[in-house]
């Protein structure tokens, strides 16, 4: 104990290290990067190690690697110390040990922390794989392991007994583990059944990395026993093998799920003290964990906020009158908090029974004559009903909410890009009709006549909702970027009222014949085939020249691979074939056209975000190219012998979409258990880069105001802090001057004295802000005291909070009313040009830096790519060089065009 005393009093800052520990050598990172130059002690190689290991947890009471002592307190480990860094509590408690190498505060290249160039050093980062997350839930994990370890023993037994169906659900089990790997566990069946188990749990933060690795030996396992268990067709005895990778795989994932002991984690920590794996992996994990954290708290956090102030604002100069500009005070915890399923029953939650419904249709032509793919009634039967009882309880949840809350749906219905979704419940409603058995004998008396009442009510209301969007198209101006793919939906319901017709006109009518379905087959095809020879190449073009910033609605391409796999069918039934040539192209159009958006959802460009409702816009377009895949394999059956690959493509299209219907569902549930689901989402726009840059100044303040506390008289912290004090000027000065400049003038000139009392506000503001330049440029040359710098910073704070609040439930609702998003792009543009380049480079970087959540900052950075993405590249590099190498490894994947031309990952945009 007093060689412990020893080291402690005489090195103002040690740590306490264990050989190649990953979590050691990045709290020696944090800390060199603030200036400090710590003495490392390897508990491992003392001599004493085993009796120096137990002083140090007796003495903290701490239990893993590294211990960090600073001023010979004891701090913590690698978490305490990020922890300490971010807030500002670090920098004063090395100034007051006197552990800064000099007076700067400032960091070399190399240094991986906060505001710092690193160079190569983001290169060299080795961060989870694809897009593996670098944060888990442990309890997920652990929920994961049990239950893999019950389903590796279901299947190892079967498989081992020749239960032939034990061999494809392994491949079943294989795949899922592999789609773990890529993605984690939201790509994972059994993983998003754990999230379910999970939901309403506080999580248990891990390193991903290290549970990719136990993922990856899962994924060999359950490769291996497919190999063996379908090897054994031709020698028996390869099935036992197969048995026993699964039985293996059951024991370590039980370890995992019931002793918490990771073996695939052990493993992992072993290479990287042998040097295998880079002990920057868990660079990441240390430095973003707190915005996971930040992120959890916010978004579970009871706020207790009623109904949303009603406000309006009358013109000044004029009398009350129905202009006013009207608005809510409705802030994001509003939105959060706003759980209803009555009053955010949105249409486009009946693609959820309309993508079940399309999968019964698959599963029917799988099960029709023609086919030799061995599909039961039954399967069709239950998914229909499936889909009918979700169709009914959204109907009722819809119906409720025209009576509770009118204006909700009139506003949904006026909107261009969700008011395409009207047609959708109508479509379900088709559907079911084409599901209703044609063969007498095979249903009860009277469900001939409940098949054409769902299709005269299915098509009506579709063809209505068709047309007046097609008028509404023409008789109002509209600009490019309000064109969506949803445009499409209305046309492929009348398809499918086409497809319905041929199923229909067979239950009444001499010799089979029923002239209303016919005609009206005909009449929906062709509005339908007009639109969409219009709406296919003007969405197409509008999406490419789009930047979409927002990742919900990029699930609305895949209504192109609907629409053609759809027009396949429908070309059929106006022609009387089957699979003819003009509906093989169409098919194959189609299926190319999938297999396109498959391969941008695994690079990257779709489905990066968290799941939203909207992901269920890719259930329906993947079922029907599922049904369009089983009629091509129908085809090839009835007119060559060829049929082997058709086959596997068929069952592949059934596996895929039941797939993918199962994941969404699941995820359903999960939204539903945190009660995310019926609550009212924040819309996306360029102009939320002003509201985000108050988030920022918020997210600044405990760590700024720590810094001026802990400076003190310590010479070696004033220079950072007056760096972070000028920083912060200039930011609340460009701020204020992008407000009043562009912000506040363009409001005003639309609703003339709206923003007098802000403006005033502002006055006050800005002689706060010259204050604080002139102690901080003070203190940066020595003449001026911390304190006086500490005292304006709560000083500004003061003034400032209060007055970004009330910018926030009053000026953003206005903006986001009443100015047309073409008008929100232009203050964004306005914006940039009010500030040089030069101050840009500081202040973007800042605010990203600043935001406490990753969701906020790449919608931050997304904002400005909306706004400008020529510019995407020059606001990247500010980023890249500007930002820590942890919080670029993130936005890098989800900002992909951002990446600047040298920079891994980088492609030519403009």
């Amino acid at each position: 104990m007093d060689e412990l005393r020893r080291v402690i009093s005489d090195n103002p800052v040690v740590i306490f290290t264990k050989t190649n520990c990953a979590y050691c050598a990045e709290a020696e990172r944090i800390l060199r990067a603030l200036g400090a130059a710590p003495h490392i002690v390897n508990a491992f190689k003392d001599n004493n190690g085993a009796a120096l290991r137990a002083e140090l947890k007796e003495k903290t009471n701490h239990t893993t690697f590294p211990y960090v002592f600073v001023g010979s307190d004891f701090v913590g480990g690698c978490a305490e110390v990020k922890q300490l860094s971010t807030s500002g509590q670090l920098q004063g408690k090395l100034a007051a040990a006197g552990a800064l190498r000099d007076a700067s505060g400032s960091s070399d290249s190399s240094d991986p922390q906060l505001y710092r160039p690193f160079g190569s050093w983001k290169a060299r980062l080795a961060p989870a794989l694809f897009r593996f997350p670098h944060t888990v839930d442990g309890h997920v994990v652990r929920v994961s392991g049990v239950l893999t370890c019950f389903t590796s023993i279901a299947l190892g037994i079967c498989g081992g007994l020749e239960q032939r169906w034990a061999h494809y659900a392994t491949a079943a089990f294989f795949a899922d583990f592999v789609l773990r790997f890529w993605a984690g566990s939201r790509a994972s069946a059994i993983g998003t059944v754990a999230q379910l188990i999970c939901a309403r749990w506080k999580p248990d933060w891990r390193n991903g990395p290290s549970k990719q690795f136990a993922t990856f030996v899962g994924t060999m396992m359950t490769a291996m026993g497919t190999a063996f268990f379908f090897g054994s067709i031709e020698e028996g005895a390869l099935r036992w093998i197969g048995m026993a990778c699964l039985l293996i795989l059951a024991f370590f994932a039980g370890l995992e799920g019931f002793l918490d002991f990771c073996a695939g984690c052990w493993m992992f920590s072993i290479a990287i003290r042998l040097g295998l794996v880079r002990d920057s992996v868990y660079h990441v994990h240390v430095h973003e964990k707190g915005s996971q954290m930040a992120a959890w708290m916010f978004y579970h956090t009871n706020y207790g906020l009623g109904e949303p102030e009603e406000k309006v604002h009358r013109v000044r100069g004029h009398a009350e009158s129905e202009v006013d500009a009207k608005y809510k005070v409705k802030t994001e915890e509003h939105r959060l908090n706003g759980f209803g399923p009555i009053k955010h029953c949105k249409l486009m939650f009946f693609m959820i029974p309309l993508s079940i419904a399309a999968l019964a249709i698959a599963f029917k032509e799988a099960a029709e004559g023609g086919s030799d793919l061995e599909v039961d009634d039954t399967t069709w039967h239950t998914v229909g009903l499936i889909a009918a009882g979700t169709w009914f309880v959204l109907a009722v949840l819809t119906m409720a909410r025209a009576v509770m809350y009118p204006h909700k749906i009139w506003t949904e219905l006026d909107c261009l890009e969700r008011g395409n979704f009207a047609a959708v419940p109508f479509m379900c409603l088709l559907l079911f009709a084409a599901l209703i058995p044609t063969d007498s004998g095979e249903v009860a008396k009277g469900m001939d006549g409940l098949a054409r009442a769902l299709y005269w009510i299915g098509f009506v209301p579709t063809f209505l909702v068709a047309a007046t969007r097609v008028t509404k198209w023409m008789s109002h101006r509209f600009t490019l970027d309000h064109v969506s793919p949803s445009y499409l939906i209305a046309p492929v319901g009348l398809l499918l009222a086409t497809l319905a017709s041929g199923a229909v006109e067979t239950l009444e009518g001499a010799g089979g014949e029923n002239l209303a379905y016919s005609e009206t087959g005909f009449f929906a095809y062709g509005f339908a085939a007009f639109s969409a020879a219009v709406l296919l190449p003007l969405t197409f073009h509008a999406y490419v020249m789009n930047a979409h910033g927002n990742d919900a609605m990029r699930f609305g391409a895949w209504i192109w691979a609907a629409a053609l796999a759809v027009l396949s069918i429908a070309t059929d039934v106006v022609t009387g074939s089957f699979m003819g040539v003009v509906a093989r192209l169409f098919f194959f159009a189609g299926f190319a056209l999938s297999l396109a958006l498959i391969l941008a959802t695994f690079s990257g460009y779709l489905g990066r975000g968290k799941w939203t409702p909207e992901w269920w816009a890719t259930g329906f377009p993947v079922a029907a190219v599922a049904a369009t895949l089983v009629r091509y394999h129908k085809w090839l059956l009835l007119n060559t012998n060829r049929t082997g690959f058709s086959e596997w493509l068929a069952w592949g299209g059934l596996a895929v979409a039941s797939a993918l219907l199962v994941l969404h569902a699941l995820w359903t549930l999960v939204e539903l258990a945190k009660g995310k689901m019926f609550v009212s989402l924040p819309p996306f726009a360029a102009i939320s880069i002003m509201k985000l840059t108050h988030d920022a100044i918020r997210g600044a303040e405990a760590r700024i105001k720590g810094l001026a506390e802990g400076a003190g008289s310590h010479p070696a912290a004033h220079a950072e802090l007056a760096t972070e004090a000028r920083m912060l000027a200039t930011i609340m000065a460009e701020h204020s001057k992008h407000e009043d400049t562009v912000v506040f003038k363009e409001v005003s000139d639309i609703l003339p004295g709206a923003m007098d009392a802000y403006e005033k506000d502002h006055e006050e503001i800005d002689k706060v802000v010259e204050r604080l330049f002139h102690d901080a440029e003070g203190l940066r040359k020595g003449g001026g005291a911390a304190k006086s710098v500490e005292e304006t910073i709560k000083e500004l704070y003061k003034v400032t909070l209060p007055h970004l609040q009330q910018e926030e439930e009053n000026i953003q609702q206005l903006v986001r009313k009443h100015l047309p998003l073409a008008l929100q792009k232009q203050l964004v543009r306005r914006v940039w040009e009010a500030t040089p380049p030069a101050t840009w480079m500081e202040i973007i970087p800042w605010v990203v830096n600043n935001l406490p959540r990753e969701d906020q900052r790449v919608k931050y950075l997304r904002g400005w790519m909306d706004a400008m993405p020529e510019r995407c590249h020059q606001i990247g590099r500010f980023v890249y060089l500007g930002t820590s190498a942890s919080a670029w490894a993130t936005l890098r994947v989800q900002v992909p065009e951002m990446v600047p031309r040298g920079a891994p990952g980088w492609f030519h945009l403009w």
